[in-house]
């Protein structure tokens, strides 16, 4: 060892030599370890070791692909690549039957509404490939049925809002709508502005008709379900209670729309409620949040704002109508159950930045606190709010404009034909 030691220190080409052998070793060890690292790639950067699945998973969303950055760099590292395809609400429901019928690049998870998923559940998987979904972590609205329909993740949700003009409630004193509905009744004189052929030149609230107000259903189905409480529990639904007060909520919409009625607000012979109300004709709406946009579109001067749905100082029960959207699986779909839990597992991960980045409403109660203004209020909403996934909301919006005008003048008639006929049909067991 000291003949080594010496002849080291003394001979300049042993030097060399032994300072090769050692820098190739170093660079032979480096080789092994990035060639090792490679073949079993980590997620998230982090240090153990996963399965390289080799998938592609496409996925149908009105999203674009900024939405979905952090989770496509999540699933890289299990060699996971998503085929991202933007499609709007209507055009998903336009194609997804089709796609899965032909087997035709058919998506591996798709966005779609609650009432969508429930009318076509036999196309859709009946669970998220192992998912623990934390329903806990979702207002209670929501929370049900994902606890019903355990085959669905929660992306967003939108709901009734109050849309007010701010001009119009402030020249009568007021910094903000009424909270309730019989409050609504008591400013309906002050606002109302009539010519002199009796036609509306500023309508108070738009209530009473079904043709001209969107949505005027899921409006009707909530006050009625504030109004009617437990007799709305998806049971007894021929009961002489649930009768009573569905025809109080009859007498309570349709008052607006009747001219002998001191609340005379509005009728269906008037144009559509968004549109009155963006060239400043009507002073106060109810609508899904999602249109504050569209207002802004048809008259940027319009000064108007939002408040919560109203509620009922007559009735301890607060609802909404809820709207909410949800990924699903399809039942058709060539990948493995594995990589698709990976995938499920990296997108709740991943969800607080989808949100974000598509500027979509979190549903996650852990992300209401970082919510302020409209969206807090809307957030409220969702939180009181509900799917009414018992209610036929196709037939609803069938008979609503004929019950509506027959009510006012010939309510006896038009109650037998709703308790004889339609009772049956508007709520699904």
């Amino acid at each position: 060892m000291s003949d080594f030691l010496e002849r080291l220190k003394s001979d300049r080409n042993f030097q060399l030599v032994i300072g090769g052998i050692v820098v190739g070793l170093i660079i032979i060890f480096w080789l092994f370890h990035s060639l090792a690292s490679k073949s079993k790639p980590t997620a998230n950067g982090g240090s153990h070791p996963t399965t390289c699945y080799n998938q592609t998973f496409t996925i149908w969303s009105p999203f674009n692909y900024s939405a979905f950055g952090k989770l496509s760099q999540s699933l890289r590292g299990y060699c996971i690549v998503l085929n991202l395809v933007q499609k709007s609400e209507s055009q998903i429901e336009a194609d997804l039957v089709s796609s899965l019928a032909a087997a035709n690049n058919p998506p591996d998870l798709v966005y779609v509404s609650g009432r969508y998923y429930s009318d076509n559940k036999n196309i859709f998987e009946s669970s998220l490939a192992g998912l623990p979904l934390d329903t806990n972590n979702y207002p209670d609205g929501v929370k049900k049925f994902i606890v019903q329909n355990p085959g669905l993740y929660p992306v967003t949700a939108d709901a009734l809002v109050s849309f007010w003009n701010v001009d119009y409630f402030n020249s009568i004193g007021l910094s903000q709508p009424p909270a309730t509905f019989e409050a609504i009744t008591g400013i309906v004189p002050e606002l109302r502005k009539k010519d002199s052929s009796g036609n509306f030149n500023l309508a108070p609230v738009a209530l009473g008709a079904a043709n001209n107000i969107d949505h005027s259903a899921e409006i009707f189905a909530a006050i009625a379900k504030m109004i009617g409480g437990v007799n709305f529990n998806g049971q007894n639904y021929n009961s002489v209670e649930l009768m009573k007060s569905l025809g109080q909520a009859f007498d309570f919409y349709t008052q607006f729309a009747n001219q002998n009625s001191n609340d005379y607000s509005w009728n269906e012979n008037m144009d559509n409620d968004l549109k009155l109300f963006s060239q400043n004709k009507v002073a106060l709406i109810f609508d899904y949040y999602s249109v504050k946009d569209q207002i802004t579109g048809f008259n940027p001067r319009l000064n108007f704002a939002i408040a919560p749905f109203p509620h009922f100082q007559a009735y301890p029960l607060k609802t909404n109508f809820l709207k909410v959207y949800y990924f699903a699986l399809p039942k058709i779909k060539p990948v493995k159950l594995a990589a698709m839990k990976i995938l499920l597992t990296q997108l709740d991960k991943s969800y607080g930045d989808l949100t974000k980045q598509a500027n979509i409403l979190p549903l996650k109660l852990s992300l209401a606190q970082n919510l302020s203004g409209d969206e807090k209020i809307v957030f409220n909403e969702i939180i009181a709010g509900e799917s009414f996934s018992n209610w036929n909301l196709d037939f609803l919006k069938q008979i609503l404009p004929s019950d509506f005008s027959n009510w006012i003048t010939n309510k006896q008639e038009t109650g037998y034909l709703i308790g004889s006929t339609q009772l049956n049909q508007i709520f699904t067991r």
